[in-house]
């Protein structure tokens, strides 16, 4: 349940989120849901601030959806996040350019983490551990549209994690970056750009010959593509699409460096 209010420039939300898990202990939940905003100028530049948390199931269909190399038998837990405080400023300068700028702290049981599972010589599967975090995250983003015919994004995130027991926070990145481009021409040429782009991250490997497990180093990459489209009418369209144009490898995961140049 939640109840919200308007007092002119201020917003107000208050609720309770209510969750409740059902496994080998059962669990009731209750999380406070806060939500304020203040338009400083309206229209054009906002505060706000929140505070919320909740439950996610850490389903094997979920886990897969973020790694698609994930072993079909891991340890699937309840995700609690047990409070997220957040807080940032947004708004727009005319009608073609929005800003964002935001910083989240967030306490969490159960943040699953992959790494790579050492019953597989070959160290191709992944396997699921869970760790409780204090997660930082900041982030920031700037968006220009023009005439419905120009459109560009720049996004950027910061994270740190505070871990309990584990050394590294594995697979996960510190640093974020993306940057999208689309350009309409006439409602016949669509010629669109990506880039992704993020820091070095560290799997846990196994070493066959020594027995022990060790550290390897996914190197920071940068993922830029473009795509061109002609659109002949309404019903047929012919497109091109040229991916990693700056041909190197990217390893998501440990073991799985991703294409080339290809198209």
């Amino acid at each position: 349940p939640k109840i919200w209010t308007d007092f002119g420039r201020f917003q107000l939300t208050l609720g309770i989120h209510t969750a409740f898990e059902l496994d080998t202990v059962k669990y009731f939940r209750a999380y406070p849901v806060v939500n304020t905003t203040f338009d400083l100028i309206p229209g054009k530049l906002a505060i706000y601030a929140g505070v919320s948390g909740g439950v996610e199931r850490n389903s094997l269909n979920s886990l897969s959806r973020e790694n698609p190399f994930v072993h079909t038998i891991v340890n699937q837990n309840f995700m609690n996040i047990k409070s997220d405080i957040s807080g940032g400023i947004r708004g727009a300068i005319g009608r073609s350019f929005s800003y964002h700028l935001g910083v989240s702290s967030a306490s969490i049981s159960n943040h699953p983490f992959f790494v790579n599972d050492t019953t597989f010589m070959q160290g191709n599967r992944f396997s699921v551990i869970y760790d409780d975090v204090r997660r930082l995250h900041v982030k920031g983003d700037l968006s220009l549209r023009l005439h419905e015919r120009l459109s560009t994004r720049f996004s950027a995130g910061y994270f740190q994690y505070g871990l309990n027991t584990l050394t590294e926070a594995w697979h996960m990145p510190g640093l974020v970056f993306e940057w999208n481009f689309r350009y309409n021409m006439q409602d016949k040429i669509i010629l669109s750009a990506d880039v992704f782009s993020r820091d070095e991250t560290l799997g846990r490997m196994y070493d066959p010959i020594s027995g022990l497990e060790g550290v390897f180093i996914n190197d920071a990459y940068l993922d830029a593509n473009i795509s061109l489209e002609y659109r002949y009418n309404k019903l047929l369209s012919v497109f091109l699409n040229f991916n990693n144009i700056t041909n190197k490898p990217l390893a998501r995961w440990t073991n799985y460096p991703s294409y080339g140049f290809n198209y």
